[in-house]
């Protein structure tokens, strides 16, 4: 078949398209690149799908999207800025623009306020119903990677400056500065204990009312990537090593080291009381009985590498690969949907509801429906 130039390519009709693209999937997605097939929801094959609705506004790499109520979600971008959306039309209601970096990482807080966390170095409190930022917490010196909250008057932050702060987000005082390595990813684990994971290799326990670390988990030989709790006792953790590692945070003692994948692990994802699944830059999505150490299922076919991953259900999960998500049944390991129309790295994905999806990509979100 000839070569089209799909830049010049006008689209009058799907079903038309269809008849000259009956097989090629490729083509179809090219397409789709160029922005011909935006805001329709029309199934392309068996299992291909482009968005229900877009929602542009962004002028960076979106990294992180909240929900904040039933009918608003907030996303966090390298443009600097924190935009609040209304799920039903899909505008734009309130930019917060105080930050003079990017932002990496945003939390709800409660039903007025949010937190966020900058390469400005700063975590800032806002008031997302009026769009104002009520406070600045100051105290880091390098990029403030993430942020979580500990309880209704405490949040932590963690920085590339090796350290973890402890804020009263009411006053705006650190309360308690836990010093360790980069910190890539904080979990809290019970009211008054939490774990980090950093790019030295290390986890640790901390209590964060006294600061005092419990226990330290060494194990992985490169840089630890991600965490999960898995139940009182147990986390997992995945690493630049290739592996995962289940701990009892209680002892610090590693219980099981899981290995099979031939790449970094960039995420792992709780189903149910046994199972994970975990993503990994080698293009594949394992699934784990955490009991046993056994991977008893091998989802391949993704490219390039899983950059994300979230649970939808016992039975489904979501993974973004590239500048596309599929939805995967666990059990089987088919692809159910693929979903296609981003133009870049598909770099969060959050589920808003048991029928739709919301994914953050450069410059753009996209909601999807899921079944």
């Amino acid at each position: 078949m000839k070569s089209i130039n799909f830049r010049k390519f006008k689209i009058k009709s799907l079903k038309l398209l269809l008849r000259y693209f009956p097989q090629n999937n490729s083509d179809l997605i090219s397409l789709i690149r160029y922005g011909k097939l935006l805001k329709s929801r029309i199934s392309l094959t068996e299992n291909m799908f482009v968005e229900e609705k877009s929602l542009i506004g962004h002028t960076a790499d979106v990294r992180c999207i909240i929900k904040l109520n039933e009918t608003q979600l907030a996303s966090a971008s390298f443009d600097n800025t924190i935009k609040i959306w209304s799920l039903r039309s899909g505008q734009c209601i309130k930019t917060l623009a105080d930050h003079n970096a990017e932002v990496r990482s945003i939390i709800k807080l409660n039903e007025r306020q949010l937190a966020s966390a900058s390469s400005d170095n700063t975590v800032k409190i806002w008031n997302f119903n009026i769009g104002q930022c009520c406070k600045t917490l100051t105290g880091h010196s390098r990029f403030v990677n993430t942020i979580i909250m500990l309880n209704e008057k405490k949040l932590a932050s963690g920085s590339d400056d090796n350290s973890i702060k402890i804020w009263d987000y009411f006053s705006g005082c650190c309360l308690q500065t836990l010093m360790t390595g980069r910190v890539n990813c904080i979990l809290k684990l019970t009211n008054n204990q939490l774990t980090s994971a950093c790019f030295d290799k290390v986890i640790k326990i901390w209590d964060f009312n006294s600061g005092e670390c419990l226990e330290i988990l060494n194990g992985h030989t490169e840089w630890v990537n991600s965490i999960i709790k898995l139940n009182d006792k147990q986390v997992a953790s995945g690493s630049g090593d290739h592996s995962i590692k289940i701990w009892n945070f209680h002892t610090g003692k590693n219980i099981k080291t899981l290995c099979g994948h031939t790449a970094w692990v960039r995420s792992i994802v709780k189903l149910n009381h046994i199972q994970f699944a975990s993503g990994s830059g080698d293009n594949s999505i394992k699934i784990w009985n955490f009991n046993t150490g056994i991977c008893f299922k091998t989802i391949n076919g993704h490219t390039p590498w899983i950059n994300s991953m979230i649970k939808i259900n016992e039975r489904h999960i979501a993974s973004g690969c590239g500048d596309t998500i599929k939805i995967l049944d666990v059990n089987s390991g088919d692809t159910l949907k693929i979903l296609c129309g981003h133009t870049g790295k598909v770099y969060c994905l959050l589920k808003i509801n048991e029928k739709q999806l919301i994914s953050g990509c450069v410059k753009t979100i996209k909601i999807w429906d899921l079944f």
